[in-house]
C-alpha cells in the first residue's frame, strides 16, 4: 500500500470521525436519541460512499446505489427500529459498492467482506467499552483504510496476493478458462447501467 493510499485512507476516517462529532453536537436539538444516532450512521455512510463514488473509474449506477442508501435509511428513520441494522445494512452498502467499482476477482472481495465484518467487530468493542458511537465510527472507518491494500493487490502471499494488473484485469485466465467473476462483475455493471437509465426511457 502506498503512501498516498494510507495517507488517504487515514484523512477519510478523520472526517468520518468529524462529521460524526458534528453531527452528534448539533442533531440532538433536533432530534430523539435513536433518531440522532441512525442520522449519524446515515449520514457518515453517505460521505463515505461519495468518496468512493467520486474515485470509481466507472460511472453508471451511481445514482442507482444512492436511491438505495436514501431508501434503506428512511425505512431506520420511519420505522425506529434498531441501530443494528442501519449498521448492517449501510456497512453492506458500502461493501457492495467496493466489491462491483474496485475488485476484479472474488478473493478480493471476500476479502473485502472479512475487512468490513473486522471494522463491525472493532466498533461493537469500542461501544461496549466506551459507549461511544463516534469511538465506534473511528474506530471502523480506521480499519477501512485496508481497502486500498486490497484494491492495489499489495496482498500478502499468505493471502495470494498478486499484481495489481492481474486484479485489474477483466480477461484474467486459468488454465484458459475466463474468471467467473469477471465476468458477473460485467453483468452486474450493465445490470446498473440499465437501471440508472430506466426513468429516462419511461419519460
Amino acid at each position: 500500500m502506498s503512501r498516498a493510499d494510507l495517507l488517504q485512507g487515514l484523512k477519510l476516517a478523520v472526517i468520518a470521525g468529524f462529521t460524526a462529532v458534528l453531527l452528534t453536537l448539533s442533531l440532538p436539538f433536533i432530534f430523539n436519541a435513536h433518531l440522532v444516532n441512525a442520522s449519524i450512521i446515515a449520514l457518515v455512510s453517505l460521505v463515505y460512499l461519495l468518496h468512493l463514488l467520486k474515485r470509481a473509474r466507472l460511472r453508471q449506477g451511481r445514482l442507482v446505489f444512492l436511491l438505495i442508501w436514501l431508501g434503506i435509511n428512511t425505512l431506520s428513520w420511519i420505522l425506529e427500529s434498531s441501530l443494528v441494522y442501519p449498521i448492517l445494512d449501510n456497512a453492506i452498502l458500502i461493501w457492495i459498492v467496493r466489491s462491483l467499482y474496485f475488485h476484479n476477482s472474488i478473493r478480493a472481495a471476500l476479502l473485502d467482506l472479512g475487512l468490513v465484518i473486522l471494522g463491525l467487530c472493532a466498533a461493537a468493542w469500542a461501544l461496549l467499552q466506551t459507549a461511544s458511537l463516534v469511538v465506534a465510527i473511528w474506530c471502523f472507518f480506521l480499519l477501512q483504510i485496508f481497502f486500498s491494500l486490497i484494491k492495489s493487490g499489495e496482498l500478502p502471499t499468505w493471502l495470494g496476493g498478486q499484481p495489481d494488473s492481474r486484479l485489474h484485469s477483466s480477461t484474467e485466465q486459468y488454465g484458459g478458462e475466463p474468471d467467473r467473476f469477471a465476468i458477473a462483475h460485467r453483468v452486474a455493471c450493465s445490470a446498473i447501467s440499465q437501471l440508472s437509465n430506466f426513468p429516462k426511457r419511461g419519460l
